[in-house]
């Protein structure tokens, strides 16, 4: 619930400064907005206050980032297009459809692989110290490693550069 206003109001900057900005820029701000927020939560993961402040602030950051991500299918299925000459949105859709799927599979897993290494027990009136560590691994430790990733890949994500040429090319060529 803290981090849903500032979702939503990420959701509504995001198209706002993808327009001014680029969308691998924003979504590279919105990943280091995650790490900055859950770096702060480190500081002292048993503050409350802390905690809930930065899981709001990275609210932002995650839907900096994620409002882009349903917009990559529509750049593969142009570079698609522009390179073997077949859109293929369908592919491109169900494998983005199948990817989600899965991870959202090994994510629920994660957590109970997370619980069981910390030998969580759901009975236990106070947990062990190793179940507190392994929530804050996935309340903390896992969303700033995935942030890294991000970052990686979206420098490796070059279709800004070239997705002008690329529909430029495209629009010559149906025009013929």
């Amino acid at each position: 619930m803290v981090s849903l206003p500032t979702m939503i109001l990420g959701a509504i900057l995001a198209p706002v400064l993808y327009n001014k900005f680029g969308k691998r820029k924003v979504m590279v701000l919105g990943s280091c907005i995650t790490i900055a927020s859950t770096a702060v939560q480190f500081v002292n993961p048993y503050n409350m206050v802390l905690f809930l402040a930065m899981y709001a602030v990275k609210g932002l950051g995650t839907m900096l980032f994620g409002a882009g991500i349903g917009t990559l299918p529509g750049d593969v299925a142009d570079w698609s297009e522009w390179k073997i000459g077949e859109r293929a949105e369908g592919i491109v859709t169900s494998l983005s459809s199948f990817g989600s799927k899965v991870g959202s599979g090994i994510g629920g897993a994660l957590v109970g692989w997370f619980l069981a290494l910390g030998h969580y027990n759901g009975a236990a009136e106070v947990q062990l110290q190793s179940a507190l560590n392994s929530e804050i691994a996935m309340m903390i430790g896992v969303p700033m490693v995935l942030a890294f990733i991000q970052i990686v890949l979206l420098i490796l994500w070059d279709m800004e550069k070239i997705r002008p040429n690329i529909m430029k090319e495209l629009e010559e060529r149906r025009n013929k």
